[in-house]
């Protein structure tokens, strides 16, 4: 079975451009850079914060697998997640770090995802 096989959802990546005010603040404006990638969004890890409050709070690490030629570099959004159900995830987030997976060549990356909010 080849790798694209098992890529079974699709997502846009959007890369941030930098808009300038009047005053010379500077602000990212993301935009999309590519649309319906093939990509598989993986949940990791799913761990418990400060047990001392009265409602608890999770936090839940994403990886998302592309195919090695994708361009994809931190700090890029990846939204518009459809899964094999063909239901949008309904997140987006943003790509944290991202790894060239290798065998006797570059086979797929996998991005570490954090996700937004707001």
């Amino acid at each position: 079975m080849s790798f694209d096989a098992h890529l079974i959802h699709t997502c846009t990546i959007k890369r941030a451009g930098k808009l300038t005010n009047v005053y010379g603040n500077t602000k990212n404006l993301y935009g999309p850079l590519y649309t319906d990638v093939p990509c598989r969004l993986v949940e990791k890890v799913q761990r418990g914060i400060d047990a001392s409050k009265a409602v608890a709070s999770f936090v839940t690490t994403y990886m998302l697998l592309v195919n090695s030629d994708t361009d994809l570099i931190p700090e890029d959004q990846i939204s518009d997640i459809i899964l094999e159900s063909g239901i949008e995830a309904g997140y987006t987030f943003t790509v944290k770090s991202v790894l060239i997976r290798r065998g006797k060549a570059a086979r797929h990356k996998s991005a570490v995802l954090e996700s937004v909010h707001g």
